[in-house]
């Protein structure tokens, strides 16, 4: 969906900071309402996980995701975590390789 959010903004004069964040704020938002093995700390972590799935939700079938007419009833939401290099004259190294987090399935929200 970054890439997405990306190519879409890519070549706008002025680009929406909304549309630019709004992936980034949702994943924050789950992040940090939920414990290291994904379990909601209280009613804000269960909103959150909503809030996402209905967000991966609604970008997929703008896509066109399962071709016409296909119904979208799970979700499963994968975020890739990658560093990002420091600049040349920096002299610092880069800071590991990609991490991965896999969440798992949900009910596909609308």
């Amino acid at each position: 969906m970054s890439a997405r959010d990306g190519a879409a903004l890519h070549g706008e004069p002025l680009p929406s900071h909304t549309r630019q964040n709004v992936l980034r704020r949702a994943w924050d938002l789950y992040a940090s309402s939920h414990d290291d093995d994904g379990r909601p700390l209280g009613t804000r972590g269960e909103l959150s996980a909503a809030y996402l799935t209905r967000l991966a939700t609604q970008r997929l079938e703008r896509a066109g995701a399962g071709g016409p007419g296909a119904e979208l009833t799970r979700i499963r939401v994968r975020a890739r975590f990658t560093p990002v290099p420091p600049p040349p004259w920096s002299g610092e190294k880069l800071a590991g390789r990609p991490a991965y987090r896999t969440l798992d399935w949900a009910e596909a929200h609308r």
